[in-house]
């Protein structure tokens, strides 16, 4: 089965392909994304958590969810969604124990789903975006 994956980024990443069952969901900027299920037959895959995706069930068709701040879930038969990205400001999620103060808050920042158009590293937009992941940092005095 061959079934797009969600896209990653954003403060909430997409979910997996719903065809069969339930979708493996996007993480946000708080929790997991939710595992997908094929049907009660085939459970098994996981959410997904801090840091790390989910995972299928352990069958070649399974999807696993992608990393990010949290990471989307996995699917039985499917394809796992995609995890949030993650920028500090004063408005941001801070999760419990958070011991940062304000000095280290960025401003004018943004984290920006795959689904939408940005900035491509050799100039230029696109939409989504193959390979290593990138930051672009401007100093503004």
């Amino acid at each position: 089965m061959n079934a797009q994956g969600g896209y990653g980024g954003g403060s909430t990443g997409g979910s997996g392909d719903t065809a069969h069952g339930t979708a493996g969901g996007g993480g946000s900027q708080s929790t997991g994304g939710a595992a997908g299920v094929y049907d009660s037959n085939y459970s098994g895959s996981t959410v997904g958590g801090f840091g790390y995706g989910g995972s299928g069930r352990n069958n070649q068709d399974d999807g696993g969810g992608g990393g990010g701040w949290f990471g989307g879930g996995g699917k039985t038969f499917g394809s796992g969604g995609g995890g949030s990205g993650y920028v500090l400001t004063a408005s941001s999620y801070k999760p419990s124990g958070y011991l940062l103060g304000l000095e280290y808050y960025l401003s004018n920042a943004q984290t920006i789903a795959g689904n939408q158009s940005f900035p491509a590293p050799g100039g230029g937009n696109e939409t989504g975006h193959s390979g290593n992941g990138y930051a672009r940092i401007t100093l503004v005095e």
